[in-house]
């Protein structure tokens, strides 16, 4: 959950809302994150139940109950972010694969669990681009290490 926080939270789209087009899709655009940030919640209680034996879903059913709106909310911010805030070309295939990870936990053993550790991987390749993008852009280039 932290991890869809910081998610949402990483880029200043806010301050490049120049039209008003733009910032009705980012207002209206909410709409659907917020819903998909519900259903990660009612997802999330769908797999506690799961795990306590008080429902009827199978594995599958309560896995996909979670991961579906967390792959969801990851798009839908990587779309919402694109429209409001130019973002890099390397951001679209790393959110992208992020989510077809999550669908893959459906698959798993421990679904909220890879969800987590996908969502984190995802800040981590993020913030790691960013930093680089940063010290590039500063003239502080990392240099190769010499063996």
């Amino acid at each position: 959950m932290f991890a869809l926080w910081w998610l949402y939270f990483s880029q200043d789209a806010p301050r490049h809302l120049a039209t008003l087009t733009t910032a009705m899709l980012w207002g209206y655009g909410h709409y659907s994150v917020f819903a998909s940030a519900a259903a990660v919640g009612a997802g999330l209680t769908l797999n506690v139940a799961h795990i306590t034996g008080h429902d009827a879903l199978t594995q599958h059913q309560a896995a996909a109950a979670y991961t579906v709106p967390v792959a969801l909310f990851i798009s839908l911010v990587r779309l919402l972010h694109r429209k409001a805030s130019p973002l890099p070309a390397w951001s679209g295939p790393v959110h992208g694969a992020a989510a077809l990870t999550v669908l893959a936990c459906t698959f798993t053993h421990y679904p909220v669990l890879g969800s987590g550790i996908s969502a984190s991987l995802l800040i981590a390749a993020i913030e790691w681009m960013n930093r680089r993008q940063t010290l590039a852009a500063d003239g502080n280039e990392p240099r190769a290490r010499r063996a």
